[in-house]
């Protein structure tokens, strides 16, 4: 869409507004993990800005770990849902190394409506298992 960004039209920097377009395709499940996003040059043409505008977009997501970069392109790591259980899987097992008697879970697996999240036997740990 090029033209998309009139001067003046929104505070933020163009790169924000570009990262937060593909942040919010990726946590709607537009983008899915493993899907190839568009190259820089597409971006730049797509959004009517420079290339390094467009690649500080991509370097932006990478950062919040939306995205990695190869060197065949820039690949979706994980959509929101995956997201968010890996969130909570990593405050269950942040809880446990903080005390364990804090733990709000007694359990070895909690399931919830888009997947599971089970404590490995092995190494007790918890961990996202997705819809099982």
């Amino acid at each position: 869409m090029p033209g998309t960004y009139a001067p003046n039209a929104n505070p933020r920097a163009k790169y924000q507004l570009i990262a937060e377009k593909y942040r919010k395709l990726i946590d709607h499940g537009l983008l899915k993990p493993h899907d190839r996003l568009p190259t820089i040059d597409e971006i730049a043409d797509e959004e009517g800005v420079t290339r390094s505008t467009a690649h500080k977009a991509m370097l932006r997501l990478t950062a919040e770990g939306y995205t990695c970069s190869e060197s065949s392109g820039t690949y979706v790591l994980m959509g929101g849902t995956d997201r968010m259980y890996a969130a909570v899987t990593d405050l269950f097992n942040s809880l446990d190394a903080l005390d364990e008697h804090l733990h709000p879970m007694r359990g070895d697996i909690v399931q919830g409506a888009h997947g599971t999240i089970e404590r490995n036997t092995d190494t007790g740990r918890w961990e996202w298992k997705g819809v099982v």
